[in-house]
C-alpha cells in the first residue's frame, strides 16, 4: 500500500511539473516587447483577450487563455480542476514584487516575464 501512495504522489508531482511552460530569456524579451502595448491599452479594464488578438510569442506558447488583471497578464498554458499554471507579465513590472509562498506563486524568467503557479 505504501509503495502505491510513493507511486501516485511521484506521478501527481511529474504532471505538475511537466506542465510548467519553459520560457527561454530570449523568449521573454520577446513577450515583453510584444505585449506593451497591450498592457498599456487593457492593464486598466481587465478581461479576456481574443486569441486574434494574441502577439506572435503569445500564440506560440499555445494558451487556453489570456486575461487581463489590474496586475498584469495571465497567460494559461496548464488547468486541472482550481490549479493553473503560465506566463505573467506585470503591467508595472518595476513595481511588482512576488511574496515567497503566495498563492499565485511567480519565478522570474527575465524582462519583466514570469511563470507563475495558481494552486486554486
Amino acid at each position: 500500500m505504501k509503495s502505491r501512495s510513493v507511486l501516485c504522489f511521484t506521478l501527481g508531482v511529474a504532471t505538475l511539473s511537466a506542465c510548467a511552460p519553459a520560457v527561454s530569456p530570449e523568449e521573454a524579451e520577446s513577450i515583453a516587447n510584444e505585449v506593451q502595448p497591450i498592457l498599456m491599452e487593457t492593464c486598466a479594464r481587465g478581461g479576456a483577450l481574443l486569441p486574434a488578438s494574441y502577439p506572435p510569442s503569445i500564440s506560440a506558447l499555445h494558451p487556453n487563455a489570456v486575461r487581463m488583471a489590474p496586475e498584469g497578464m495571465y497567460v494559461e498554458t496548464w488547468e486541472f480542476m482550481a490549479a493553473e499554471r503560465g506566463v505573467f507579465i506585470p503591467c508595472q513590472p518595476g513595481r511588482f514584487a512576488p511574496q515567497k509562498g503566495s498563492d499565485p506563486s511567480y519565478e522570474a524568467v527575465g524582462n519583466g516575464v514570469y511563470t507563475y503557479y495558481i494552486a486554486g
